[in-house]
């Protein structure tokens, strides 16, 4: 499932008013790892929120592509964070940990325009040392591993390791779905140009999206990796197709510091 739709729903949940009262909140059945505090007026019956999340996990898990257990615990913290966001919570400047999306997408490949993309060029996640809320899952099941067995981002294109989940069975399905998204964005854009070296370099950027590599053992930022590819393309496509493919949406991630708890 996009997380892009989690968050839909997660926004047209929350109140207009932004909520300054804070309390804790632990020992939660489905949601079980919460143990921080929320907003008060947004969850003002923390057992309901829990069942509700149950509800929507149960509905939903079942829709996954894939359906390993790394998969379905990522989409399961996700269904929690996304309806129990941390204090201070403002509509306007809550914002989600940035690395709870990047391991969101190890766990569970991605969809055409819904790539690890969509936890940099946002403004719903912001980096891991600023206020946001977190997607707790085990670190020990990632790691940088050299993908294997891609028939189009084959070892031509795919020469160092990425940010996955350790175990290989589940990380092949990843890989297998990331590696037909590449091959289906590709022939979408592909077809529009009879430059042999822009489809080269056109293949070159979808399967550095979806397989970009680790830097000093983290996933590092897909945009970094990616200006050399643009800058190639810029030499051998024409100027639409640059545009279409290397402009970023990098807007100002939202500030919670400003949301500041009230006096009452």
């Amino acid at each position: 499932m996009k997380l892009t739709l989690i968050l839909i729903i997660f926004f047209a949940l929350a109140s207009l008013q932004d909520d300054l009262r804070c309390r804790e909140i632990s020992g939660l059945g489905f949601c079980k790892e919460i143990s921080y505090d929320v907003s008060s007026l947004y969850v003002p019956n923390e057992r309901e929120m829990d069942k509700e999340a149950s509800e929507f996990y149960s509905k939903y898990s079942g829709t996954m592509k894939v359906n390993t257990g790394e998969c379905l615990e990522a989409f399961r913290s996700y269904t929690c964070a996304s309806r129990f966001p941390k204090c201070p919570y403002c509509q306007t400047q809550n914002a989600f940990c940035r690395s709870g999306c990047v391991r969101y997408y190890a766990a569970c490949g991605c969809g055409p325009g819904d790539t690890t993309l969509t936890c940099y060029t946002g403004d719903i996640y912001v980096d891991d040392e600023q206020v946001c809320t977190p997607h707790t899952q085990d670190l020990n099941l990632y790691s940088c591993v050299l993908p294997t067995g891609l028939q189009f981002c084959n070892s031509t294109f795919v020469t160092q390791p990425v940010y996955s989940v350790k175990n290989i069975q589940s990380a092949s399905q990843v890989w297998n779905n990331m590696d037909l998204v590449a091959s289906r964005r590709y022939q979408s854009f592909a077809s529009s140009t009879s430059s042999l070296e822009c489809k080269n370099v056109i293949k070159k950027m979808f399967c550095g999206i979806n397989f970009t590599p680790c830097l000093n053992g983290q996933h590092q930022d897909p945009r970094s990796y990616l200006k050399t590819i643009c800058d190639e393309m810029a030499d051998h496509c024409d100027e639409r197709m640059v545009r279409k493919l290397c402009t970023f949406d990098t807007p100002t991630p939202p500030d919670p510091s400003k949301c500041k708890p009230s006096n009452t």
